[in-house]
């Protein structure tokens, strides 16, 4: 019980400072649950962190039709059950407008149920993180809004790519839950398409890798079945536990990591599990296009999948993004406090721009709908808008450009201290 009564009171209100207007209309409040301590807190920050920036930028504009947007993020752990808890209090307590931003296939999948089949009249999901294959299913399809790729797309890509150079052993390391089965099943899938199959696959339990042993078993498990491509359904430090086991034994195919694995907290998770060189074999999956890109990028002049919300985006991180609150530090980076900037919480990365255009988007939905906030409202404007490809022609112009008949994937690895894209698989030939 105690622990539930924690978990209740470690709130961020990411309430800004910013009144609402003389007008007296009321704020727009949204629910987010999202994991702010532990294992999986660098991802969950990191999207508040963009999220936050975005309404605040909106919010000191004057807001959506005058209205300020409000967001309540509680802390989840990365634990379906919590999330339930969450979810009580943000509909029932906190009665909030409709959700938003919940991170996780686990957590995601967890509530939509009661999405579904509750009588709250918060039952739409805005631009949960996750590219969990439930999300399209109906039901529950028409009570979720998504901008991103799924995780079947993202594997999809991967393995045309891979296989194109000749790779055919694959194999697959995952959590013990609906994140890691699905990722399975999505392999599995993608696979048959070429007439192969796994040659081994090992499963873990979630959040309960925290150091390189916990995971050895497994590794060895894909080892001894001699893969050509490994990929790892986890976290960002079961995937470094389990690259750093692979380069101990010398295995030097891509390890191919999804878009829920934050590159940039996979190097910090990995330096610090592992007292060797960052392995040069890593293959990231993004499904959000580059925030660095250059100035004629931002511009927009369609020379590449870059998007024009780029150099916005980094000046409301300077300028808006703080971290979580200081109420519990378990788990949590250092320099994270409640109403300052931290540089870590507010560092860049393709998560906190994901979090950034998903602001930028409900924005839109919210002021194509307005006045209404219900979920009728919300399906009629988001089809008026064109879905997600239509929202994203007013946000973010090249973001499909590069092929407008499959859902945007790209991929990256990290060289040094630096992020590159990697268009060219030949390295892998076989």
């Amino acid at each position: 019980m105690r622990f539930f009564v924690a978990t209740v009171y470690l709130v961020i209100l990411a309430v800004f400072p910013f009144p609402v207007m003389a007008s007296g209309y009321e704020p727009v409040r949204l629910g987010m649950s999202a994991a702010l301590t532990g294992p999986t807190a660098a991802l969950g920050l990191s999207y508040l962190a963009g999220v936050r920036a975005g309404f605040a930028e909106v919010n000191e504009a004057g807001g959506v039709g005058g209205r300020k947007i409000q967001l309540v993020a509680l802390d989840d752990g990365y634990d379906p059950d919590r999330v339930i808890h969450n979810y009580i209090r943000l509909v029932e307590e906190e009665r909030v407008d409709q959700l938003f931003g919940f991170t996780g296939t686990p957590t995601v999948t967890r509530v939509l149920p009661l999405l579904v089949h509750g009588r709250s009249a918060a039952s739409a999901m805005l631009f949960p993180l996750t590219g969990a294959y439930p999300l399209s299913l109906e039901p529950q399809a028409s009570h979720i809004f998504s901008l991103r790729a799924s995780y079947a797309d993202e594997i999809d890509a991967v393995v045309e790519r891979l296989v194109g150079v000749g790779v055919r052993r694959f194999a697959i390391a995952y959590q013990a839950d609906a994140y890691g089965r699905e990722g399975w099943h999505d392999l599995r899938q993608s696979l048959r398409r070429y007439g192969l199959d796994m040659v081994a696959d090992a499963a873990f339990q979630r959040n309960g890798v925290l150091r390189v042993e916990d995971i050895s078993v497994q590794s060895g498990i894909l080892v001894d079945a001699h893969p050509e491509a490994v990929l790892c359904m986890g976290t960002d430090v079961s995937c470094a536990a389990l690259a750093c086991n692979l380069r101990n034994v010398g295995f030097v195919g891509p390890i191919i990591m999804p878009s829920f694995v934050v590159n940039r907290g996979f190097k910090d998770r990995f330096n610090a599990l592992c007292p060797v060189t960052l392995p040069d074999n890593l293959l990231f999956c993004e499904v959000m296009p580059e925030y660095g890109a250059s100035p004629a990028d931002r511009a927009g002049d369609g020379a590449s999948p870059s998007c024009a919300l780029a150099a916005a985006f980094e000046a409301a991180m300077v300028r808006y993004a703080v971290g979580a609150p200081a109420d519990d530090r378990e788990g949590q980076p250092d320099g994270v406090h409640s109403g300052t900037v931290s540089s870590r919480a507010g560092k860049l990365d393709e998560v906190a721009f994901e979090g950034y255009i998903a602001a930028r988007a409900a924005v839109l939905l919210f002021g194509e709908a307005a006045p209404r906030t219900d979920l009728e409202a919300l399906r009629a404007a988001w089809t008026r808008l064109g879905g997600a490809r239509g929202v994203f022609s007013r946000l973010c112009t090249q973001f499909q450009g590069h092929d407008e008949a499959r859902p945007y994937v790209r991929f990256v690895t990290i060289e040094g201290a630096d992020e590159k894209t990697v268009d060219d698989f030949e390295r892998w030939r076989r």
